[in-house]
């Protein structure tokens, strides 16, 4: 196989920016991005099962303009309480164009039919967060925010269904709160951070065995919250001990139509079977790459 791709971004901000110290500060901002990408796939193959052998490609084609209108502003209330809000407005459209074909011997893959798709797409995000200063070495926060991740098409693949090209936004909510605090005169460090983050239509790569890809698809709801703990120790200028411990708990909360797993028998998931994989709902079972428990430990003398 071979993927040559060419890919062409420009993109331009500008950003206004108040005097610091006083009872407001704020940021104000622009931003534009355009993009052209193609990708070119070619396979060729050679005596499978025997006696199939041919030439294969694949066109992907997608432009995109996306822009945004953003502020943060800090107000200070007193000199150990702040408040930094923010909000963003953001608009993405794109269209997408996808052709494939066989250009000598026998097809291997089920080719097309050709597909296109546009999409235009707005997003407001607003953003939060409350600091205070409990002592000059200690200071808690709690925040909240709304994310953005914007559709796209599939490109990877010989052909797709209509309803399959197109896959949706993503949107998250996250939530946090935590403590940062130093101590021993500067030479130790301990942050405690509570998150939880909500997902609408979490954008996942699914495996189709029949196309023999990974394609995206949006799973409805997904859920990752959990906790973490980091501390720092500097006994002297020459030695440092660090550590930290984080749980997790991910999981998917909503995923109809979800690609049946390598350990279900067919009665539970049939990949063949489109009303199989509409009623086929993996609910409860845990985000990829994401372990309950991770951490780490280290020390460094210099």
């Amino acid at each position: 196989n071979g993927f040559p791709e060419n890919f062409e971004q420009w993109s331009g901000e500008l950003r206004l920016t108040s005097p610091t110290g006083g009872l407001l500060e704020y940021v104000l901002g622009v931003y534009y991005d355009h993009s052209d990408y193609h990708l070119h796939q070619d396979s060729y193959y050679r005596e499978i099962g025997g006696t199939i052998t041919g030439h294969q490609t694949t066109d992907f084609d997608q432009r995109g303009d996306a822009y945004s209108v953003y502020g943060q502003g800090t107000l200070n209330f007193t000199p150990d309480l702040r408040l930094i809000a923010g909000l963003r407005y953001s608009h993405t459209s794109k269209d997408g164009f996808f052709t494939s074909g066989t250009v000598s011997g026998t097809p291997l893959n089920v080719i097309g039919p050709d597909r296109s798709g546009s999409l235009s797409e707005s997003y407001l995000d607003p953003s939060a967060t409350f600091q205070g200063d409990l002592t000059p070495d200690v200071m808690f926060y709690a925040s909240f925010g709304r994310g953005s991740k914007s559709g796209g098409f599939v490109s990877n693949t010989y052909n797709v269904a209509a309803e399959g090209f197109q896959f949706k936004p993503e949107r998250s909510t996250n939530y946090e709160a935590g403590i940062k605090s130093t101590f021993a005169d500067g030479k130790a460090t301990l942050n405690v951070t509570v998150f939880r983050t909500e997902f609408d239509n979490l954008q996942q790569s699914a495996y189709d065995p029949h196309r023999r890809t990974f394609l995206t698809r949006n799973a409805a709801k997904a859920r990752s919250q959990g906790d973490e703990m980091e501390m720092q120790l500097a006994p002297s200028p020459s030695l440092q001990f660090n550590a930290s411990v984080a749980y997790l708990d991910a999981k998917f909360i909503d995923y109809p139509g979800a690609p049946c797993l390598a350990y279900e028998t067919l009665a539970q998931c049939n990949s063949a079977d489109p009303a199989s994989i509409a009623a086929h709902n993996i609910a409860g079972l845990p985000l990829q790459f994401a372990p309950d428990w991770s951490g780490n430990i280290g020390v460094r003398h210099r």
